[in-house]
């Protein structure tokens, strides 16, 4: 990719490091390019949900 393509990234967009099989999605692009992977999520049991400091959020049904 060149400095220009790399400029044009837009969020949605997939790619990924020359040495790796593994893809991430552009999140951001404003002077530098924030990319995050993404992973399958199933199992229930195996997940919490957290809030923004990481603590496990607690949902009681009524």
């Amino acid at each position: 990719m060149t400095a220009d393509e790399m400029r044009a990234l837009k969020p949605g967009d997939l790619i990924r490091h020359k040495h790796s099989a593994a893809a991430v999605i552009v999140h951001a692009n404003n002077g530098g390019v924030t990319a995050v992977r993404v992973t399958t999520v199933s199992n229930p049991a195996e997940w919490d949900r957290v809030d923004g400091a990481g603590r496990v959020i607690t949902d009681i049904a009524p």
